[in-house]
């Protein structure tokens, strides 16, 4: 008899642990390269300036938003809010490629933290092809290797 209000206390308890299920994106297309043209070229917005996305461009922003981020809530911290990062979106003809990144500034920091980041491509019809994380080792890259890269070996000494 005694335990049964701990039970109901312990079963409301744990109901406040129970947060929204978001379903896993699955990636179709492991092996697909990011284009290098993708980091380095940007054009910021500018004031006064009209920007049109088309839909297949606003759901793959979404997409990967939702995925990268937790939602939010009025305690998210400022740094797991979509509006504390900056997102840079390429279109070559039905895949459309995002990075996401900190933007320390948007919460009163210098730098951005350590793996704060992550590169998407999502086909036009909304299925997620590939999906990279900062500091997650890239698939055909050799270890210690960067996207600049020649692959040629030094001479020793």
């Amino acid at each position: 008899m005694r335990l049964r209000p701990l039970f109901l206390v312990s079963g409301l308890t744990l109901c406040g642990c129970i947060t929204a299920h978001r379903p896993a994106l699955v990636e179709a297309e492991p092996s697909l390269v990011f284009p290098s043209s993708f980091v380095s070229s940007t054009v910021g917005a500018a004031e006064g300036k009209t920007y049109e996305l088309d839909g297949a461009m606003l759901r793959a922003l979404s997409l990967a938003t939702t995925d990268f981020l937790p939602p939010t809530t009025p305690s998210t911290p400022c740094w797991d809010r979509p509006e504390s990062h900056r997102y840079r979106i390429l279109r070559e003809q039905d895949v459309i490629f995002i990075r996401i990144d900190e933007d320390p500034a948007a919460c009163g920091r210098q730098v951005p933290a350590l793996h704060s980041g992550a590169k998407y491509a999502i086909h036009a019809d909304g299925r997620l092809l590939r999906r990279i994380l900062d500091g997650e080792p890239e698939p055909g890259l050799k270890d210690g290797s960067g996207e600049d890269d020649t692959g040629e070996e030094a001479a020793p000494g």
